[in-house]
């Protein structure tokens, strides 16, 4: 488990070394790749592989392929030398906080199952992880299309055209959802013809999947996180998913020791998320208005 989940903050590291890039169709195209990678784990979990080994190639295959196209392509290479130490502190000063929010991030989404490997039996963990990789195959999808966009919102934010900047957020918000509720409707069509009829075994995954795509469809919604990023308010984005983690753990824990089982851990999921994106919306607008008045008095004096 610890080695699966070093082999997944590598991964989740390299995101973040492709954002500090702007290599956002390098980006696009791992997500997209683990995303079929995910289809194919699904399964070779139903043939009875290992739910922990499975996903630990899949991440390990997507890391390989992303160390060899920044290697070939000698824009995203990177040179040191000792004139260049400022720079390099400079960057990690800058690109910690976003490394950290990134890995958090992940950590909020992960430590449900986390809590699952101790508390459920095998065959429940097995069904929830598949729910898991639907889930996240689903919102890879999601944040695959959104790397589009970034580089055109970070123009925005550059030259200073904030009305320009939320019109692009709330377009990509619009599309992200709906695209993630097609994907549903897709997986729910799977389900009724393939799950059912030919995989009764994982017949529990049922309510979990729900959920989980329900709080795949909602995370979009957040709208201010990837400018929360730009502007460089990282602290509230970094609030936000240590507040969600507890509420995911904590809550996990009691509607497991409660009976609940892997439903339990789909709520409490659901839960973290409606937090996180309801606290990035409010102190997000808060910001961003903020940032708008500040520029108009800047450009008014």
């Amino acid at each position: 488990m610890i080695v699966v989940y070093c082999i997944y903050l590598l991964f989740v590291t390299l995101k973040m070394v492709m954002r500090s890039l702007s290599a956002f169709n390098l980006f696009a195209a791992s997500n997209i790749l683990l995303s079929i990678l995910l289809v194919v784990g699904i399964v070779l979990v139903h043939y009875g592989f290992d739910y922990f080994i499975v996903f630990a190639s899949v991440i390990m295959i997507t890391e390989i392929f992303i160390f060899i196209r920044i290697r070939d392509q000698s824009k995203y290479s990177i040179k040191y030398s000792l004139e260049h130490r400022t720079y390099f502190k400079k960057l990690i000063q800058i690109g910690f906080p976003v490394l950290m929010v990134g890995i958090l991030y992940e950590f909020m989404l992960t430590i449900d199952k986390v809590l699952l490997t101790m508390m459920v039996s095998t065959s429940e963990l097995g069904i929830y992880s598949l729910a898991s990789m639907i889930f996240r195959g689903c919102f890879i999808l999601g944040i695959a299309m959104s790397t589009y966009y970034i580089p055109d919102i970070i123009k925005c934010h550059g030259a200073r055209d904030y009305s320009e900047m939320i019109r692009l957020s709330k377009h990509l918000q619009k599309i992200s959802v709906i695209f993630i509720i097609l994907v549903s409707v897709v997986i729910s069509i799977f389900y009724k013809y393939v799950i059912s009829n030919y995989m009764p075994e994982y017949s529990l995954i049922k309510y979990p999947l729900i959920i989980m795509l329900v709080s795949a469809a909602i995370m979009p919604l957040a709208l201010y996180g990837n400018i929360l990023n730009i502007i460089s308010r990282q602290k509230v984005y970094f609030q936000s998913l240590i507040i969600s983690t507890f509420i995911n753990g904590i809550l996990t824990y009691i509607l497991l020791a409660n009976g609940y089982g892997i439903n339990g851990a789909a709520i409490s999921l659901l839960c973290s998320i409606l937090f996180f994106v309801s606290y990035l919306r409010y102190y997000g607008k808060i910001i961003f208005n903020k940032l708008i008045s500040d520029n108009e008095k800047r450009f008014s004096v």
